[in-house]
């Protein structure tokens, strides 16, 4: 059972950090979000700004995974917001409109592809290279034994 006595500085602390959201405050301080609520009643804190706190987005990878197909909620997870901000970032960036039934993917089918991708363009210039060699320094000739 979580101690009842935590100081009041630890919670002022915690509370103020605006980084982290309500539910990991009360994690931290080892107490539900109600009891933390409670105490920040009793300690006289400010209010926290409401709503949940976005994490930025890397545009170049919303852009990507969106013309990949990648589904809106698979989306929603990786940057942690609803699938609803994602279609509005995606309009915000000019990217075109999903109709329905396109056929979309799963993040992890797509993370498949990519890895799939990188291996084979790491294979082609692994093999370019031998080619590189063998015209520079040509293989001894086998000589029957």
């Amino acid at each position: 059972m979580p101690d009842k006595r935590i100081p009041a500085a630890r919670i002022r602390a915690v509370w103020l950090d605006e980084t982290i959201t309500t539910a990991e405050a009360a994690r931290l301080l080892g107490m539900t979000r109600h009891n933390l609520w409670r105490r920040v009643r009793l300690l006289g804190l400010p209010p926290r700004p409401p709503g949940r706190k976005l994490q930025p987005i890397d545009d170049a990878q919303l852009a990507r995974l969106w013309a990949a197909n990648v589904r809106a909620d698979d989306l929603a997870r990786l940057f942690g917001m609803g699938w609803l901000h994602i279609g509005r970032r995606a309009a915000r960036l000019g990217l075109p409109r999903r109709r329905p039934g396109q056929p979309v993917i799963q993040l992890s089918e797509y993370l498949v592809r990519e890895g799939l991708t990188r291996a084979a363009a790491e294979t082609r210039a692994a093999m370019r290279s031998a080619e590189m060699v063998d015209r520079v320094m040509p293989r001894p000739q086998q000589v029957p034994a």
